[in-house]
C-alpha cells in the first residue's frame, strides 16, 4: 500500500524543496498508547509564565521517549504560549519533515503546528492527509469552529470521518459539543458513554464534561433529574482514580458534583486539588466561603450587599497575605477596595503594594480589559490609592507607568482564525478607559490642574469618537456607533461636572450633569445612575426645590427619548446635510458664543424659550 505523499504546497509553505514520493510503511494510530497517557498525565499544568515553559520543556523531553505517539507531539505544539515559542515549533517541525519526507506522522506534524500561524496553507494539506492519517481530521476541526475559517459542515464531515475511522477513541468527545443537535449527535453521545465507562486512563475520563454536557443537550428536561443521578453514580467511579498531577481531572469532578448539586463533594475535590498543587490551597478555601457565603446581587438591599462585600474583601486579604505570590487573590482584594466604606489604611496599602509586587514577578501574566485602568495593574492600585488617600506621593509615577503599561506590546501568541484578537478587539476600550481612570484619579486625589490636563486628553478621544459617515443611515452598525460615542460622552461629562465642583462651580456643574444624563438616555438601557445622586445633591447645594428638581429631571428624560440613536429620531446623532449657519449666542454666564469658537469641537447645544 503507498500513502499520499506530503503535497508541494506544504513544501513550499514550510520553505522545503520538492521530494521525490516516498511509501508510507508506517501508519498514524488512532489513539496514543496506555504509555504514553500515563506519562502525559504526570505534567503539571501551566500556572504561570515560569511554569509554561517547564510545562513546554517537559513535553518536550516526552517526545524523545515517545517519538511515534501523535498525543504527544500535540500537546507540544498546543503548549507554545508566544509567538516566539509557536515560530520555534514551526522550525522543529520541518526539519522533522525535512529528514522524513515520506513519513505520514511527520507530515502531520508539520502541517498540524501551521494552524493559528498559516492556516490556509496547513487546511489543504491536513485535508490531503485526513483519509489515511485519521488525527487530521481532529486538527481541521479547530479551523472549522474558528471565525475566519468556520464550516459548520465541513466541521460535521470531519468528526463523523474520525469517527468512522476511529470508533474506540474518545478524542472527539468535545468537537460532538459544536455540532447541532442531531440523530448523529445522539447516537455518538451513547456510543461515548459506553467507551468512558470501559476506561480508566485519566486522559480519557477528563472527556465525561463533554459526555455529561451533551447528555443534558440530547434529553429532554423531564430526564434531567434521572441524569443527575447517573452523573453521581459515574462520580463515584471517577473519584476512586487517582488524577496525579492531571488538573483538568480536578476539574471535571467539580463540574461533575455541582451538577449533582453536590457541595461537600465539590468541597473534597477542592481539598484534594489544594494537597496535590502546593500554594494552591485558596482554590479549597475560597470554595468553601463561596458555598458558605454567596457573592453579593445587585437586587440585594444596600446593608446586605455591603456586610457581602466587606466579608469578601477580609477573605482575599487573608488568603493574598498566605499566598503572596498569587496574582488574582490581589488583584481581587483591590478591585473589591471600591464596594466597602471603612477599609484601614494599612489594608488599602497592602493590598496595592501586594498587587504590584506580584505582578512584577509575573510580568504579563495577569491580562484583564476594565473600566477602572484598562488593562494597567498600576493605574488600578493609583485609582485604590488615590480614592483612599493613600500614598498620593506616588500617584505620578504610577499613572506615568500605567498609562506605558497599556501601549506596551504584550508578549502573546496571534491568531489568523480570528479576524482580529481579542486584545487587538479591546485596543479602543483600553485607549479609551485608560486617559479616563488617570482623570479619575486626579479628582479623586482632588488635583485640579492634572486634572483638567486629564481630561483635555479625553475630550480628544471623545473627538475621534464622534461617529463617522461610513454606515449607512437606520443601520446597525450605525447605531452601534452612536450609542458608544453617547456612552463615552456621558462618561467625559460627568468627569467635567466632577472638576466644575472641584473647582467651585456649581452652575457650570449642573450643566455638565445635564449633558451627561442626556448622553446617557440616548443610549440602550442606560446603565446604573451614577449621575443623577450627585446631581441632585448639588441641585439642593443650589437651593433648588423638589419640585424644580422633578421639572429638571423630566426635561432631561424627554429629551434623552428624543435623542435615541434610531431613524426616526429627529434628535439622533448624524452628519448635518448643510453647513451650520453663522451665529452669535449667549449663555446662562453671559459668554458670548460663535461658530469659531466651536470650530472642530464635539458641542451639546441645550436651548430653550419662555414666553
Amino acid at each position: 500500500m503507498r500513502w499520499p505523499i506530503v503535497s508541494l504546497a506544504l513544501a513550499g509553505a514550510l520553505g522545503l524543496p520538492a521530494v521525490a514520493p516516498l511509501a508510507f510503511t508506517q501508519p498514524v494510530p488512532c489513539d496514543p498508547s496506555r504509555r504514553a497517557l500515563e506519562a502525559l498525565a504526570r505534567v503539571a499544568p501551566a500556572s504561570s509564565p515560569a511554569r509554561r515553559a517547564a510545562r513546554l520543556r517537559e513535553l518536550g523531553a516526552l517526545r524523545a521517549r515517545f517519538p511515534r505517539e501523535a498525543l504527544v507531539h500535540e500537546r507540544y505544539q498546543d503548549a507554545a504560549a508566544t509567538n516566539a515559542d509557536r515560530d520555534e515549533v514551526i522550525a522543529e517541525y520541518r526539519e522533522l519533515l525535512q529528514r522524513h519526507p515520506g513519513d505520514p506522522l511527520s507530515a502531520y506534524l508539520a502541517a498540524r503546528s501551521l494552524i493559528g500561524a498559516r492556516t490556509k496553507d496547513a487546511i489543504p494539506e491536513l485535508e490531503r492527509l485526513a483519509p489515511s492519517v485519521p488525527r487530521a481530521h481532529l486538527a481541521l476541526a479547530r479551523p472549522y469552529q474558528s471565525e475566519a475559517f468556520r464550516n459548520p459542515a465541513k466541521l460535521r464531515e470531519h468528526v463523523a470521518a474520525f469517527v468512522q475511522a476511529c470508533p474506540a477513541s474518545v478524542e472527539g468527545a468535545p468537537l460532538l459539543q459544536s455540532i447541532e443537535p442531531s440523530e448523529f449527535v445522539r447516537k455518538e453521545t451513547t456510543r461515548l458513554r459506553a467507551l468512558l465507562e470501559r476506561r480508566r486512563d485519566v486522559e480519557s475520563l477528563v472527556h465525561y464534561s463533554a459526555l455529561w454536557a451533551l447528555e443534558f443537550r440530547v434529553k429532554p428536561a423531564s430526564e434531567h433529574e434521572a441524569l443527575r443521578a447517573l452523573v453521581g453514580r459515574d462520580l463515584e467511579r471517577l473519584g476512586r482514580i487517582d488524577p496525579g498531577t492531571h488538573e483538568a481531572y480536578y476539574y471535571t469532578l467539580l463540574e461533575g458534583y455541582e451538577l449533582a448539586g453536590d457541595k461537600a463533594g465539590q468541597q473534597r475535590v477542592a481539598e484534594r486539588q489544594a494537597a496535590r498543587f502546593p500554594g494552591r490551597e485558596h482554590v479549597a478555601l475560597s470554595q468553601r466561603f463561596r458555598d458558605e457565603h454567596p457573592y453579593p446581587k445587585d437586587s440585594d438591599p444596600p446593608d446586605i450587599k455591603k456586610a457581602g462585600y466587606k466579608a469578601y474583601l477580609s477573605a482575599y486579604l487573608d488568603w493574598a497575605r498566605r499566598w503572596p505570590d498569587t496574582l488574582v487573590l490581589w488583584y481581587q482584594a483591590v478591585r473589591l477596595l471600591d464596594e466597602v466604606d471603612d477599609v484601614a489604611a494599612a489594608d488599602v496599602l497592602a493590598a496595592g503594594e501586594g498587587l504590584l509586587k506580584a505582578a512584577a514577578r509575573e510580568p504579563g501574566y495577569l491580562y484583564f480589559v476594565s473600566t477602572i485602568g484598562g488593562s494597567s495593574v498600576s493605574l488600578v492600585v493609583a485609582h485604590a490609592f488615590a480614592a483612599r488617600g493613600v500614598a498620593v506621593e506616588r500617584l505620578p509615577d504610577l499613572v506615568r507607568e500605567g498609562l506605558a503599561e497599556n501601549e506596551r506590546p504584550r508578549e502573546r501568541m496571534t491568531y489568523d482564525l480570528y479576524p482580529a484578537s481579542a486584545e487587538d478587539r479591546n485596543k479602543p476600550f483600553v485607549r479609551w478607559y485608560g486617559p479616563l481612570t488617570v482623570a479619575d484619579i486626579w479628582l479623586k486625589a482632588k488635583d485640579r490642574d492634572r486634572a483638567r490636563s486629564a481630561l483635555r486628553e479625553v475630550s480628544g478621544l471623545l473627538d475621534e469618537a464622534k461617529p463617522g459617515v461610513d454606515a449607512p443611515k437606520g443601520t446597525s452598525d450605525r447605531a452601534a456607533e452612536q450609542a458608544a460615542f453617547l456612552r463615552k460622552a456621558s462618561e467625559y461629562w460627568q468627569r467635567m461636572a466632577e472638576l466644575a465642583r472641584l473647582e467651585g462651580r456649581k452652575a457650570d456643574a449642573m450643566a455638565c450633569y445635564q449633558n451627561a444624563v442626556l448622553a446617557r438616555q440616548g443610549t440602550e438601557g442606560g446603565g446604573t445612575d451614577t449621575i443623577g445622586p450627585a446631581a441632585r445633591a448639588l441641585w439642593k447645594d443650589l437651593g433648588g426645590t423638589d419640585e424644580g428638581w422633578a421639572a429638571w429631571s423630566e426635561r432631561a428624560a424627554l429629551l434623552g427619548a428624543a435623542s435615541k440613536p434610531n431613524e426616526s429620531s429627529s434628535l439622533a446623532w448624524d452628519t448635518p446635510g448643510a453647513a451650520v449657519p453663522e451665529f452669535d449666542l449667549s449663555d446662562l454666564a453671559g459668554r458670548k458664543w460663535t461658530l469659531a469658537d466651536l470650530k472642530g469641537k464635539v458641542t451639546f447645544a441645550s436651548v430653550w424659550t419662555s414666553t
